[in-house]
């Protein structure tokens, strides 16, 4: 009897189930699709190399210049892409260059 009440007596929380879905917005499209004029931007900007820590720093910032300098209308049709990159997923050449940044991750 004191065995079953201790394994029946305490009630155990359920845990949520974890989903492993990346939510996109306009600045990951953007930063996806314009890599290289942001990068090039954000060196001069900084006056780094990519990895260096003021580059870093500065790297957000210059992407969300880049991203509001942009017409309104790119703008809507990022924001619709970011949507559907959500939905459902990103192009495979989106996919395979993510996974070749952040694979190391996902191998073990």
């Amino acid at each position: 009897m004191k065995i079953w009440l201790h394994n029946h007596g305490r009630g155990r929380k359920r845990k949520d189930v974890v989903r492993y879905v990346r939510r996109w917005n306009i600045q990951q499209v953007v930063g996806v699709l314009h890599q290289k004029e942001v990068e090039q931007l954000c060196r001069t900007r900084s006056q780094a190399v990519p990895g260096e820590r003021a580059y870093l720093k500065s790297y957000q910032n210059v992407l969300k210049t880049y991203t509001e300098s942009l017409p309104v209308d790119q703008q809507m049709q990022y924001q619709e892409m970011a949507n559907e990159w959500s939905d459902r997923s990103p192009p495979e050449e989106v996919q395979q260059k993510l996974f070749f940044v952040n694979g190391h991750v996902c191998a073990y």
